[in-house]
């Protein structure tokens, strides 16, 4: 899904298959029988809702990068998003909020400072993660000071940061 955002510059992405007749999800589909009732449990749905649950319909994707001027670090180049720390960033006008997806797919965590414009006046990011122990579960607000929160990403997780600008 992030490659498809932001490398491909795609406006949307659409599983073909929701569910088949496996009872886990396969590469061809985001659920198998057995999360159909409770879809929570399945880890490619939680992953699915970073880029689902908050960048609706509206939303542009705005520049988002590391310090190597790049939206993913630690691979071999920038299209190496398989070894690296992956970042992604929509704004949506209309109701004033910024979404902030990092993808860590390395085997250990990263802390990273998430540097944003002053002008956008947010001051609070939520924060939602799935990892190999949780699936989109909320975790503690960071705070923004003078633009900049710090956090750090688990090994193998996501995470979504979402606050609302003042304008």
């Amino acid at each position: 899904m992030h490659n498809a955002l932001v490398h491909a510059n795609a406006s949307a992405y659409v599983y073909w298959q929701m569910s088949g007749p496996n009872l886990e999800e396969t590469e061809h589909t985001l659920l198998g029988k057995i999360h159909i009732e409770n879809p929570t449990q399945s880890r490619k749905y939680s992953a699915f809702k970073h880029f689902s649950r908050y960048i609706r319909p509206g939303a542009v994707r705005v520049g988002a990068m590391f310090d190597n001027g790049k939206s993913s670090s630690g691979g071999e180049s920038e299209y190496d998003t398989f070894h690296s720390l992956n970042v992604s960033a929509y704004l949506h006008e209309a109701d004033r909020s910024l979404t902030v997806v990092l993808v860590n797919m390395k085997a250990f965590p990263e802390s990273v400072t998430v540097q944003l414009s002053e002008e956008l006046g947010v001051q609070i990011l939520e924060v939602y993660m799935t990892s190999s122990s949780a699936s989109f579960s909320r975790q503690i607000n960071l705070a923004v000071a003078a633009g900049k929160a710090s956090l750090t990403v688990p090994a193998y997780s996501v995470l979504t940061l979402r606050g609302i600008t003042a304008k």
